[in-house]
């Protein structure tokens, strides 16, 4: 696919330039735990990397094309029969004939991913705990859009997204098709009106198949103040576990209020499936400050897709079946500051979920913060942090990962910057996982060449 795109924006023209990014990373790791075992079975390594990358986009008025590949080779000085290398392939490319006719999107993604949430859980390829697999996904979306008439926009699209992985149990193939009609050129009313079918296949023989169509209406009452309302209809059907079926109208009633160009607060009450469902965000940004709030009870459906849930990051749990109908609540909130020399991103959130057909219910705790100081010219100093937090209360079962990262930068020669960083990670030990602890030490130096042809 990503070939044919590339002939095709080839055959385009010579007047925007490509930009081309190669890349190179070298390090050298030592590790005290480089299975993440618990302490009595733990084994020290040394880890050597080659990661060799190349980075090549271009943009123009009809098209536009971003690829990126990386070659990760990871050696290792006590066992090598860990040595492996890993590939990571990312490519985006659209292209749109005008303002209104055909159009194509299209993904591609290679990748590895934690396959199961009970096993070790490396936060990258460089812990050899082997809970890690190959992720592919593809992705093309074409699609046509116009004027219908001189008030009306509409946009019919359809897609296919293929999903696979190694082990091929939770690899899924997903076609959809949806139509979207818009008022055009609105002033004080505005509306939009969507309509999409998607249907899903696994690799087991089990699929579901999700119809939705909303109606989203938008009236300025004052300059600062808009009223908003959404109604619509919702069918899902299962065919693993117990062939859910689940079919109502909902509908939404809300407002908006921008007080000012850096402020905007949203509220909203509504009603879905068996419940329901709030909102409430505020956000604000400053010169040098930004912040939210955000509140949300709402159902939501969680099926056979592997990437519903461990807060931070998805797991494809190749164990593990779930669908169910669930009432989340969710608070979020995260704050931003940047200043000549200090960059400082505090985010974290909260989820409740109470699931319809199980009766049990978990509580997700996750948050992250980044900190950068820049100690001179070329030197800076940073900290990262993240937590991870699961209770699954009707088992009285707690599960803790957290990350921690210290690192000092500095730019050695034009396009070359030399690391020198300690991670630590960390795991509670618990009844269903193990816990560990393990600590590493790296050196690297990284450089990128950024070059317009």
């Amino acid at each position: 696919m990503l070939v044919a795109m590339l002939v095709l924006v080839a055959s385009a023209g010579n007047a925007e330039k490509w930009h081309l990014i190669p890349e190179l990373t070298l390090s050298q790791t030592y590790s005290d735990n480089v299975l993440l075992l618990p302490s009595a079975f733990s084994e020290h390594e040394w880890i050597s990397e080659v990661a060799p990358g190349l980075s090549l986009s271009r943009k123009t008025e009809s098209y536009e094309l971003d690829l990126k590949y990386r070659l990760q080779s990871l050696y290792f000085a006590r066992d090598q029969r860990r040595n492996e290398t890993f590939q990571q392939v990312g490519g985006r490319a659209s292209w749109q004939q005008d303002s209104s006719g055909l159009y194509v999107d299209s993904l591609l993604d290679f990748s590895q991913q934690t396959v199961d949430a009970n096993q070790p859980v490396p936060p990258d390829n460089l812990s050899a705990a082997g809970n890690r697999t190959n992720q592919t996904v593809i992705d093309i979306a074409p699609g046509i859009k116009g004027r219908l008439t001189d008030k009306i926009f509409a946009d019919f699209n359809v897609g296919h997204r293929q999903t696979e992985y190694e082990q091929g149990r939770l690899d899924s193939y997903e076609e959809r098709a949806g139509l979207t009609l818009s008022s055009q050129r609105p002033a004080r009313f505005d509306w939009e009106f969507d309509s999409q079918r998607r249907s899903t296949r696994y690799a087991d023989g089990f699929g579901d198949v999700i119809y939705e169509t909303t109606l989203d209406l938008n009236y300025m009452v004052f300059r600062h103040w808009q009223l908003t309302a959404q109604g619509g209809y919702e069918d899902i059907r299962s065919s693993f576990p117990g062939d859910l079926d689940q079919a109502a109208d909902n509908w939404r009633l809300g407002f908006v209020w921008t007080p000012s160009r850096r402020s905007r607060l949203e509220l909203s009450a509504g009603q879905r499936f068996f419940g329901r469902n709030y909102e409430l965000k505020w956000r604000h940004s400053g010169r040098r400050s930004d912040w939210s709030l955000e509140y949300r009870e709402d159902i939501e459906t969680i099926s056979s897709n592997p990437f519903d849930g461990f807060g931070v990051d998805g797991f494809a749990d190749f164990a593990t079946y779930l669908t169910d109908i669930y009432l989340n609540r969710h608070f979020a909130a995260s704050y931003h500051r940047q200043s000549k020399r200090v960059s400082f991103d505090l985010s974290g959130n909260i989820e409740r979920r109470t699931f319809g057909r199980s009766g049990g219910s978990e509580r997700i705790l996750a948050a992250q913060l980044r900190t950068r100081w820049q100690l001179a010219a070329k030197t800076a100093l940073h900290f990262d942090m993240e937590l991870t937090q699961r209770d699954a209360l009707g088992a009285f079962e707690r599960d803790t990962i957290r990350r921690s990262e210290l690192w000092l930068s500095y730019r050695l020669l034009q396009y070359g910057e030399l690391t020198l960083k300690y991670r630590n990670l960390h795991r509670d030990a618990g009844f269903f996982v193990s816990g560990y602890e393990a600590n590493d030490l790296m050196l690297g130096y990284k450089l990128v060449w950024d070059k317009t042809l």
